[in-house]
């Protein structure tokens, strides 16, 4: 039903005042930034020399003065996001992204698995502590119901990540939201009970 409706460039320029007002200056690629591009590919190959129908152009990012990285996009001190989907998926949050992390050799944020967790793993030799990389899966904040294609099952939680830079030193917390939309930040709660 969704692909049939008419509402494409209205779902668009919604898509493009949101981005507007949250001010998002990065947009990291993934499977769902890719699906313009793969339907195109499978149905008219020949759209895809239009750049208008390239999804950064699509989503006017050049106007609104985003970056859309094809790349893991470095975001702190040996630090990158990544969206999560070039890595086997793990059954437990937080070791998809560590997975990716020990790939990558830098710590590693992601999404893709709409999980919440976060994993280390540390090497170490003759007493000493080298390096030690961590992975933080951020979940999601969709509304589940909405999600039919999981028939109402999913090992998903809702959640984000706060990223503090000081200099050299990072920390990333994992901020999970309750079942009712509350959370809390600093010690401070916010949200409303649904």
């Amino acid at each position: 039903m969704g692909s049939y409706a008419q509402t494409l460039d209205d779902d668009r320029n919604e898509a493009v005042d949101l981005l507007w007002e949250l001010g998002v200056t990065d947009c990291i690629r993934s499977n769902h930034t890719d699906r313009l591009y793969n339907i195109i590919m499978a149905k008219v190959p020949a759209f895809g020399a239009l750049p208008e129908l390239r999804f950064e152009k699509f989503l006017k990012f050049d106007e609104l003065g985003i970056t859309f990285h094809k790349n893991p996009m470095p975001i702190a001190p040996n630090w990158i996001a990544v969206h999560g989907d070039h890595t086997p998926i793990k059954p437990q949050g937080g070791l998809s992204a560590l997975e990716a992390a020990r790939r990558h050799g830098k710590n590693v944020i992601s999404g893709h698995t709409h999980r919440a967790g976060r994993s280390a793993f540390s090497e170490a030799s003759g007493g000493r502590i080298g390096r030690v990389l961590h992975g933080v899966e951020v979940g999601n904040l969709m509304d589940f119901k909405q999600a039919a294609y999981t028939k109402g099952v999913a090992n998903w939680q809702q959640a984000f990540a706060i990223i503090y830079v000081n200099k050299s030193k990072v920390q990333v917390d994992l901020i999970n939201i309750e079942k009712d939309g509350t959370f809390i930040v600093a010690g401070k709660s916010y949200g409303r009970a649904r």
